[in-house]
């Protein structure tokens, strides 16, 4: 991780071929549901955490793997990095927008030219995503 980098926690959570996405209230920027661990925290407890705060949703643990550490511009500040560890797995609950998240979106590939997609979703995950076969 490049120094000065914002390190986070995210899900992957893929349903019907399209990709879950959460917007922050405040933010015109799309970004993976999860966030950063606090101190001492592991990143799958962070992420736990996050995704209940975010989605109002827990995770079914047996179903988490990890996929990956990605990296690109932070969304908005290109002169900050964004370290994303993450994960797939599937949600036990409906996600409903939580907390800081104001709405969901579903996105699938032909979303990618998005302006609002962040940039490490748009250059790193769905490409890797897609690679895998996770995401057609």
């Amino acid at each position: 991780t490049a120094p000065g980098a914002i390190k986070k926690s995210a899900l992957a959570v893929v349903r019907d071929g399209k990709l879950l996405v959460v917007k922050p209230r405040n933010s015109s920027y799309l970004l993976m549901p999860g966030g950063k661990p606090k101190l001492g925290e592991s990143a799958v407890a962070a992420l736990k955490r996050e995704i209940m705060e975010e989605l109002d949703c827990s995770i079914d643990e047996s179903s988490l793997a990890f996929l990956g550490t990605f990296e690109d511009a932070a969304a908005g500040r290109s002169s900050t990095t964004v370290s994303i560890d993450l994960y797939s797995g599937k949600l036990i609950g409906t996600p409903r927008p939580s907390s800081e998240i104001e709405e969901l979106e579903w996105i699938s590939v032909s979303d990618i030219k998005m302006p609002q997609l962040s940039p490490v979703i748009k250059n790193k995950i769905v490409p890797f995503l897609v690679d895998k076969g996770i995401l057609k």
